[in-house]
């Protein structure tokens, strides 16, 4: 929570959830007195801390466990198989539906650019990608098919370079703060923004970032966001 602060798509389902802050307090890790840690850093001294005082699962690191085995595995662990399976079923149909109101075609490439502060990232195989890449369809522009091939998460990126990067539909990911507000007036009001062909057609669509996240609570809702931005 202190890391992504605000930026999250299910502020109505996190009462009751303890902020142990990052870099976390083992001390207030302690206190809460868990049956399960589960672990998701580079840290081994730090795994070493939290394995005395719970047992610790760690899964992820690398960045290949994508969102549906890693809940899968979450679930066996948790003896949830059976509610994992309700869901992904559920999920798995709301994806067809979604796909059959976006009508896109097979070869329509998108990318995600993703503005914070003054700092611009193409992203990779995270995020937003998870949805456009793995669910909807969506063929990864030039360049950020190297990107996903090579399990990159995301590259920091100038604007002189994003008209390598750009594919036939662009999702813009942004937040409300001045500095992000003030960037991304410059980058959209600039002549190389305006050239690149899918601004021309119409096809950039704005995103708050705390979709930019690949959790199944996160996935559910930019689904429905994704319909309210392409078919308004």
């Amino acid at each position: 929570m202190t890391v992504i602060a605000s930026q999250i798509a299910y502020p109505d389902l996190t009462e009751g959830i303890t902020d142990v802050g990052y870099p976390y307090s083992s001390e207030k890790v302690l206190e809460l007195q868990p049956d399960l840690i589960i672990f998701d850093d580079w840290d081994e001294e730090g795994l070493a801390a939290l394995s005395k005082i719970a047992p610790t699962v760690v899964f992820g690191l690398d960045g290949t466990f994508q969102t549906k085995e890693r809940v899968s595995h979450l679930a066996d662990l948790l003896g949830k198989t059976k509610e994992y399976d309700e869901w992904f079923a559920k999920y798995e149909e709301k994806v067809a539906a979604t796909k059959t109101k976006l009508n896109m075609k097979d070869d329509d490439t998108a990318t995600s650019l993703l503005i914070l502060g003054q700092d611009m990232y193409i992203m990779g195989n995270k995020g937003l990608n998870t949805t456009l890449f793995g669910q909807l369809g969506f063929t990864p522009a030039k360049g950020v098919d190297k990107l996903v091939s090579g399990n990159e998460r995301f590259i920091d990126v100038s604007d002189e370079v994003l008209p390598d990067y750009m594919g036939d539909y662009v999702f813009l990911l942004t937040d409300s703060s001045d500095e992000t507000t003030a960037r991304q007036a410059t980058l959209t009001g600039s002549g190389l923004w305006k050239s690149i062909p899918a601004v021309k057609e119409n096809h950039v669509y704005t995103l708050d970032s705390k979709f930019n996240y690949d959790d199944p609570m996160t996935l559910d809702r930019l689904l429905d966001e994704i319909v309210s931005i392409m078919n308004p």
